[in-house]
């Protein structure tokens, strides 16, 4: 069975990207068939790892297949769906389309997305807007990426309140749950703030904060300049490649117990 995980957080700058490719290489390095899915305007994704294409926004707004527009990234088990910048548009121009909310899940809900993938990751931009909201309808697991800094841990509420009015205003939606929070970009010497923040988050959700979190790592920034993930720039080698290939054991252990 396909699992289908929302990468999402409504502040840019916290490592959302970084989580959903890497956490996609990994999951490829364990043998897994996965999808990476860029809807943010940004393209960094896709822009790391193949350049920008255009074809996403015909998917959400003109109802193109979405087999089309997989492209194979040169690593094994690893794909994707590219996007460009006229992403900026999709929201303006999903919000005359019937059945705006649920365009994602049903380009995604074909035989050959389910059949072929494992994992299909989806990159959100760092809005609430509709191409977030597709993807939250589209997912059965929400995965949310958490520096050490109270600003995006003051947003979650918001998070859960637009999710719980998704599960009852949505038939189509499939019940998205949170699967977890990653502590990212985790700087032990920031001691006293990164103290403090896991400290709430582990009191307020418990398990569902991940036992791995991502360290701080000049590969990261490396890795995307070259056009990499990590895993790949340290050959599997490295804090970086531990850290999510950990990650990965995390995830793959949750999916499955659930």
């Amino acid at each position: 069975m396909t699992q289908h995980i929302a990468v999402v957080t409504q502040k840019g700058g916290v490592g959302k990207t970084t989580l959903a490719l890497n956490l996609g290489a990994a999951l490829a390095r364990r043998g897994h068939r996965v999808l990476l899915i860029d809807l943010d305007a940004q393209a960094h994704l896709s822009r790391t790892l193949w350049g920008e294409e255009e074809g996403l926004l015909e998917v959400l707004v003109e109802g193109r297949k979405v087999t089309g527009l997989i492209l194979e990234t040169g690593q094994a088990g690893l794909s994707l769906v590219p996007a460009s910048g006229d992403m900026a548009s999709a929201d303006l121009q999903l919000a005359s389309v019937y059945g705006r909310e649920g365009v994602l899940r049903r380009a995604l809900d074909t035989p050959a997305v389910q059949g072929k993938f494992d994992f299909v990751i989806m990159d959100t931009p760092p809005s609430l807007g509709l191409v977030t909201i597709n993807a939250l309808v589209a997912a059965e697991w929400l995965l949310v990426p958490l520096p050490a800094d109270f600003l995006p841990l003051s947003a979650l509420p918001l998070l859960e309140s637009t999710l719980e009015k998704l599960r009852e205003g949505i038939p189509e939606a499939r019940q998205a749950k949170i699967l977890g929070f990653v502590l990212s970009m985790y700087d032990r010497r920031e001691s006293v703030m990164r103290e403090q923040v896991e400290g709430i988050l582990r009191e307020r959700y418990g398990p569902l904060v991940f036992n791995t979190a991502v360290r701080v790592n000049a590969n990261i920034k490396a890795a995307f300049a070259s056009g990499q993930d990590v895993l790949t720039y340290e050959n599997g080698n490295g804090r970086g490649s531990e850290d999510f290939l950990a990650l990965a054991d995390e995830v793959i252990e949750r999916t499955r117990s659930t």
